[in-house]
C-alpha cells in the first residue's frame, strides 16, 4: 500500500519523477535531483504504476449527495415556507440522506434570517393600537405648529457591534445613550454594563438640562424617550418630575 501523500505537487515535477523513473534511476537519486522527500518519490511512482497516470485523477474527492437538480427543488420548497423543517422535506422529496446535512446546507443557511427581529407580544400591539387611538394624543400633536418640534428634545440609546458579533469571539461592543434637537446633537454617554433605571437616572442628572442649555432650547421644551421599561421606573419618573421635565406621549417599548 501506498504511503499517504501529505503535500499537493504540481504536474511538472510529477513528469521530472516519472521522466527519472523511466531511465532507470532509483528512488533516492530522484529525490536527491528533485529536492523532495523520498516517501513523496515513491508515493508518485506507485501511483503511475497503478494509474498510469501523472496527474490527478478526474472525480477524486467526495462525491455529490444531491444533485444541483434536487437543491433547486429544495430551495424553492424552502423559499415557499421559511419555516419548513428538514424532517418535512426529506419526507416530501423521499430523500435518502442524513437530517444533519440538510439543516447545515438548506435549512440553516435560509432560515438563519427569519426569527433576526424580536415579535411584539400581545400587551405590545395592545398598547401601540390604543395610543394610535387617542384622538386627543393625535389632535394635539397634529395641531401643533412646525416650530413646536423645534423645542424636542429627542434621544435615543444604540449598540454598536464590532463585526456584528454582538460581542461574541471577542468581536465586543460599545452602548452609547445621546439625545439630539432640531438645532443640533447634544451630549452623548458611553453606557458602562447594562443599563437600568438608576444608571438611566443618573445619566439624566448629569447630561439633560447640560444638553437643553447648549442647544439654546427655550423654558417650554419636551423630552421624548421611548418609554421602555427602564424610562418608566419610578426612579426615573420621580427625577422628570421633581424637575418639572414635560415629555411627549409615547408608546410603550
Amino acid at each position: 500500500m501506498a504511503p499517504k501523500k501529505t503535500k499537493e505537487y504540481s504536474n511538472d515535477l510529477r513528469e521530472v519523477v516519472i521522466k527519472h523513473f523511466l531511465n532507470g534511476n532509483n528512488e533516492r537519486e530522484i529525490a536527491q535531483n528533485a529536492l523532495i522527500p523520498r516517501t513523496s518519490v515513491h508515493y508518485m511512482i506507485q501511483k503511475y504504476k497503478s494509474t498510469k497516470c501523472i496527474g490527478n485523477i478526474i472525480g477524486r474527492g467526495r462525491k455529490r449527495k444531491t444533485t444541483s437538480h434536487t437543491d433547486r427543488i429544495i430551495q424553492r420548497k424552502i423559499k415557499v415556507d421559511r419555516r419548513l423543517s428538514s424532517t418535512s422535506i426529506k419526507a416530501q422529496l423521499k430523500l435518502n440522506l442524513n437530517l444533519q446535512f440538510l439543516k447545515q446546507k438548506f435549512v440553516g443557511v435560509l432560515m438563519k434570517s427569519v426569527y433576526t427581529v424580536a415579535l411584539l407580544g400581545e400587551n405590545h400591539m395592545s398598547t401601540r393600537l390604543t395610543v394610535a387611538k387617542d384622538l386627543n394624543m393625535l389632535i394635539t400633536y397634529r395641531k401643533k405648529p412646525l416650530g413646536f418640534w423645534n423645542s424636542v428634545l429627542w434621544s435615543d440609546e444604540s449598540k454598536f457591534n464590532l463585526f456584528g458579533s454582538d460581542g461574541k469571539h471577542g468581536g465586543g461592543n460599545v452602548k452609547r445613550w445621546r439625545c439630539f434637537s432640531a438645532s443640533g446633537v447634544g451630549n452623548s454617554v458611553i453606557i458602562d454594563g447594562n443599563m437600568t433605571g438608576e444608571l438611566y437616572r443618573d445619566i439624566l442628572q448629569k447630561t439633560l438640562l447640560q444638553s437643553v442649555k447648549k442647544l439654546n432650547m427655550n423654558n417650554d421644551w419636551y423630552f421624548q424617550h421611548a418609554n421602555d421599561p427602564k424610562h418608566r421606573a419610578s426612579i426615573v419618573t420621580n427625577w422628570l418630575d421633581r424637575e418639572r421635565i414635560q415629555r411627549l406621549i409615547w408608546p410603550f417599548k
